[in-house]
Parts: structure tokens; sequence; C-alpha cells
């Protein structure tokens, strides 16, 4: 294995929208400037830090926590990254899982038992680097914490199969004068000055790393802000034709990213077929088409029909009922029958697409005010 201006705090509605009428599309190519415009230098590598979890949260928008459907206050940022292999003429990376996590407006990292965020899975998420090399998240400004300048922590990988062939890890800085600009602003100015800056802290100085890891920073308009970066990467290794890794292989690609019924439904339909497809008639295979069947795609429809007669109340818990059932869906991957029914790797990525699409249902809900 390889190794400006004052910016308005994100509302739920605008953060939703980064993934609905604007999309991810809007802004992916920000961070995918022309290939000879790049330097074509490999990024240094930094240290992964303690916080990192495999949570399996395929998804562009990580404000979002799918444990509750609450979403993150802070200033918008979207990233955007694009990679590129060093030792091949910057050609783009495609293929790539890209794990990003932060530091909420509070300084708070989600899953952490020490912080007390257990089962918290707030502004943690991956996404898989597309035929150009780039990858995208709606995310908010990350905040400080004692001892470390303001940053966020990013890791890539590639496999064959269930192997991990390639893992790069380093983590990417913000310009102090934005920055200043930004902790201005409500939540983060309710927390005092933060106490270490770029130039003192210890792990943006090694060896003179971290301004090689400065983002490309633009106001996006909207009261946001857009961080870009090319990331170069040196001993990638050879394609073997299975590089899809194992925890995407079988999440949804055709519906779109709208947070929406259409969306919601459509993807209900692809994880249907995806369970359809990759397991044999069983007892397994049964379970879970009828908790999609059953428990998921009725309760979606039907709370779509309310909506469209003005019955909010009886739409946000039809919502409620349809991401139960998906936890019902989880739930069976995770039992024994589950074990005995499917391989670890078919396990991993339909409880992923499970996952996403609860994920999705959530923040459906979040929008049924």
């Amino acid at each position: 294995m390889h190794q400006g201006r004052s910016r308005a705090v994100v509302t739920r509605r605008q953060t939703l929208g980064f993934l609905g009428a604007a999309g991810v599309a809007a802004f992916v190519g920000a961070g995918s400037r022309a290939r000879s415009a790049v330097s074509c230098a490999d990024a240094p590598s930094q240290t992964i830090g303690p916080y990192f979890v495999e949570e399996g949260l395929d998804r562009s928008d990580i404000t979002v926590d799918p444990s509750d459907g609450s979403v993150q206050a802070g200033v918008p940022l979207r990233l955007a990254l694009a990679l590129y292999d060093v030792d091949d003429a910057c050609a783009a990376v495609a293929g790539a899982q890209v794990d990003v996590w932060h530091a909420s407006a509070a300084g708070l990292y989600s899953d952490e038992a020490t912080i007390g965020t257990t089962g918290k899975k707030y502004l943690r998420g991956s996404q898989v680097s597309d035929a150009n090399g780039a990858v995208a998240f709606a995310t908010v400004y990350p905040g400080w914490y004692q001892g470390r300048a303001v940053h966020i922590h990013f890791r890539i990988r590639l496999f064959d199969g269930a192997q991990t062939t390639y893992d790069f890890i380093s983590q990417l800085y913000f310009d102090e004068a934005v920055t200043d600009q930004v902790y201005a602003q409500a939540p983060y100015s309710s927390r005092g000055a933060r106490d270490t800056l770029n130039a003192a802290d210890g792990i943006y100085t090694q060896n003179g790393s971290g301004a090689q890891l400065l983002l490309v920073l633009s106001a996006d308009g909207s009261g946001g802000w857009i961080g870009t970066f090319d990331v170069g990467l040196t001993g990638l290794p050879a394609p073997t034709g299975t590089t899809t890794t194992t925890s995407t292989m079988l999440l949804p690609s055709a519906c779109g990213s709208g947070v929406d019924f259409t969306t919601a439904l459509c993807r209900v339909t692809e994880l249907h077929d995806a369970v359809t497809a990759a397991l044999a008639d069983g007892a397994l295979r049964r379970r879970l088409l009828r908790a999609i069947d059953r428990r998921v795609q009725p309760r979606l429809a039907a709370a779509q029909a309310a909506v469209g007669a003005g019955k909010g109340a009886r739409a946000r818990r039809q919502v409620a009922l349809a991401a139960g059932g998906l936890r019902t869906f989880s739930t069976a991957l995770a039992s024994r029958a589950g074990r005995v029914g499917a391989d670890a790797a078919t396990r991993a990525a339909l409880g992923t697409t499970a996952d996403s699409l609860r994920t999705l249902v959530l923040a459906l809900r979040a929008t049924l005010s």
C-alpha cells in the first residue's frame, strides 16, 4: 500500500440548496483548473490526527447530521478538490475515494467519545473522484480548537476489491485574513480569538508543508466561500480495472443530488434494484426488499401526496417513518442472517447506499417546516 467582506451565517434551507437547485456541479469545476495551469507538484502529506472515523458516509453535503437531521451552523464553504497524477503528466485521477472531516464552528469533531459527540456524524463524508479527478463538498467554514490552526483533514484512497492499494493523508489550511473576516461573525465570534495561527502551528510549519496546502479562497456571491485545491499525487498504483471501492460500488448514480421527493424515490428504486442484483434469492434478500417495499417507498409516496394536499405534519411523520424503514434495512444487514446471506463487501456497499439514502430522507424532512 502506497502511502473578504462580511459573510452571512448559513441557514438550513441555504445549506440544503447547495445540493438542490444549484447543485454540486455548479462548483465542482472550481477545483479543476486546466491541467496546463497547475504546477504539477506533489502535495505534501501530513498526519491523520486523532479524529478520523471510518463512517462510510458517501455524500456531498456534510453539514447534515444523519443521526437527527440537524444542520451545522456556520459560514457556507464549498470545497472543491481536483486530483492529478504527477508521475503521468498531470493526468486526472478518477475513481479515488476522498474522505474529509473537520471541526464545527464550535471547534468540535463529531463521533468522538472524548468530547461527548459519540454517534453524531456531522462534517464528515466521502466522495469518489470523477473522470476529471474532481470531488466537491458543501460544508461550513471550520472552527478553531486549542493548539491548532484552522484546517480540514482529507484522505485519498484507491482500492482493489477490499484491499487498499493507495493511501494519501494530509490537511488543508486557510488564509488568515479570510478567517479573521469569518470569525467576526456568529457563531464563531462568541468564542473569542483563536489561540493558534498558521505560523504557530507545528503541523502547518513542519518542513514548510503548510504553505503548500493553503486553499485558494474566493467569495461565492451568496454570503459564503469557495475553497479549491489541486492535489498532486505520486506513487499511484498501476490500474487494475477494479479500483471501485467496496463502499461505493452499489451507490446510486443516476438520480441527481436534489433534496426532494423525486430524487428520494428514484434512489429507493435504485436501492431495490441493487439488492435484487447483488443478492441471490433467499431470506436476507426478501427481508431487505420487504423493508424497502413496505416501510420506505410507500411512506415517501404518502408524504409526497400529503405535501401536495398541504398536510405538512402528516408529510413529516411519513418521512420519519421512511427513515425508520431504512434503519430496519441496515439492521437486517448487520444481523446474523445478514452476515450469512451476503459477503462483507456486498453488505458494506448496500449498507452505505442505505445510509446515504437515509441522510437524504432526513434532510428532506428538515425542509418540511
